[in-house]
């Protein structure tokens, strides 16, 4: 059973969870072109400080992102919503990453506390796992990559053309596109992937790759300088 996501949000025409939301945008019962997206996006920066979880925290940023995403893609005409559909529509995916993100946070409670229950009786051996193990995210908070995405997304829709670009994205092309741009051990900065000369659907998308790679530890993330970098983890780490 899923955990709700269960900060609440306040809009004109709904308040309440976030996943609330997104089921009744899922089942139509609330039409899309009617939420105020930009003040959701708003809300979720100020609640990512609060949320207590990677997980939870991903989460959220899935949802709003993939609900922009569905915004978008209505947009388009018909012709390209096909192509879309056959690719998967992002809505039928997000549960199944909901349970994902819960399944693993069950299953690795279970095993610390199995480990530090084992460490009462047998105090030689450190637990296997620890609770703080990396979440990909070195000096980097949630809302910081949430903030720089609305960045890019506000130059994006400035430059917006006037035809609707015809070229279609999925986020497994994407995670492939990421993972073939960075070898293990590279880095590149986060505004470099995220340029604003992409259109709002390819930046949309790779954030949501991004998401994907950084909750599998393939991808980390870490501020230098005051900026945000990018790195394809090393096989060992």
């Amino acid at each position: 059973m899923i955990n709700r996501i269960d900060s609440c949000y306040t809009l004109p025409t709904f308040e309440g969870p976030l996943d609330l939301l997104y089921l009744l945008v899922q089942n139509e019962e609330i039409e899309i072109f009617d939420l105020g997206l930009q003040e959701l996006s708003a809300q979720l920066l100020k609640k990512l400080e609060e949320i207590p979880t990677i997980d939870q925290g991903a989460a959220h940023l899935w949802l709003i992102s993939t609900l922009l995403l569905i915004k978008s893609r209505k947009l388009l005409p018909s012709a390209q919503e096909e192509a879309y559909e056959e690719e998967g529509d992002p809505r039928l995916t997000l549960m199944e990453h909901l349970i994902e993100y819960q399944r693993i946070k069950e299953a690795a409670e279970k095993l610390i506390d199995r480990e530090e229950e084992q460490s009462l009786y047998f105090s030689r051996n450190p637990p296997m796992f620890s609770r703080t193990k990396s979440s990909g995210l070195e000096n980097v908070q949630l809302s910081d990559l949430a903030f720089l995405l609305g960045e890019m997304l506000e130059l994006a829709k400035l430059r917006q053309p006037a035809v609707v670009d015809h070229e279609t994205w999925s986020v497994k092309d994407q995670m492939n596109w990421l993972l073939a741009t960075l070898l293990p051990g590279e880095k590149i900065s986060f505004c470099s992937i995220f340029s604003s000369e992409k259109c709002r659907n390819e930046l949309i998308v790779n954030f949501l790759a991004l998401l994907e790679l950084i909750k599998n530890q393939t991808f980390s993330t870490y501020k230098e300088n005051n900026t945000i970098l990018i790195k394809r983890n090393e096989k060992n780490e």
